[in-house]
């Protein structure tokens, strides 16, 4: 299933040439790695094809990947030319010039766990990344197989609401959401279908759920934010625009 989904993700770059990938964590599953020379890593390195290999792919951790050694992922940013990952939480730039986007990515299993830190390093990032997309693996939101995440919304929702950020993209979930709560400034994209999935449901605040395969495509213009979900036969299941 993974790799009918990469050949569709293919497909999709072929037809629109993308900026870059995002992973919302799980990386490498179900165990992580143990060094940058696990052979696990092929389930990055021989599942993508080249094309996709030469975008930058700007990773999260996920619960999974904590089951092996996290700075191994860090690691692996010096060995592939593609893997981005420098620390455990960063930020990041999607595009160039007046067309760019930020991106926060959070380390949310070490949330969880009660990363002060890194609580204190988000809010003061807050404070001078504009309008960032933010990226983790657990969801604040979700009609899935876990439901709302009740510790990280009291950690971040408020976080997020200030500092207005429009967009959360996250997996865990194995399925495909997306969730507008009125209680929240952000929009919540669920995308955790890149290989096994999990029935999932749509509830009071969904916009669209899916247990498909599949991922989702961000495009923005000047003026213009959307996000499509796609399915691993290259079916457009779904667009939505986020804001103007």
């Amino acid at each position: 299933t993974q790799r009918a989904v990469a050949q569709a993700l293919l497909e999709v770059h072929r037809e629109t040439p993308l900026q870059a990938v995002v992973s919302t964590g799980d990386n490498i599953y179900p165990q992580g790695v143990e060094s940058i020379h696990d052979q696990h890593w092929k389930k990055f390195t021989d599942v993508y094809e080249d094309a996709l290999l030469q975008l930058p792919w700007y990773a999260a951790l996920g619960n999974h990947d904590w089951r092996g050694n996290v700075v191994a992922q860090q690691e692996f940013s010096a060995v592939h030319p593609s893997w981005h990952m420098p620390f455990r939480y960063y930020t990041a730039t999607l595009g160039e010039y007046e067309l760019s986007q930020n991106i926060i990515v959070i380390d949310t299993t070490s949330l969880l766990r009660g990363d002060e830190t890194q609580l204190l390093w988000l809010k003061e990032t807050l404070q001078t990344v504009k309008s960032p997309w933010v990226v983790g693996h657990h969801p604040l939101r979700s009609y899935g197989h876990y439901g709302d995440n009740s510790v990280l919304l009291k950690q971040l929702q408020g976080l997020f609401n200030t500092a207005e950020v429009p967009l959360y993209l996250c997996g865990h979930d194995h399925d495909l959401q997306l969730i507008q709560h009125p209680d929240d400034a952000f929009t919540c994209v669920v995308s955790g279908a890149g290989a096994a999935t999990r029935e999932t449901r749509k509830g009071e605040h969904s916009l669209f759920a899916s247990s498909d395969p599949g991922f989702a495509i961000l495009e923005w213009q000047q003026n213009s934010k959307t996000v499509s979900f796609f399915n691993k036969s290259v079916s457009k299941m779904y667009r939505h625009v986020l804001f103007t």
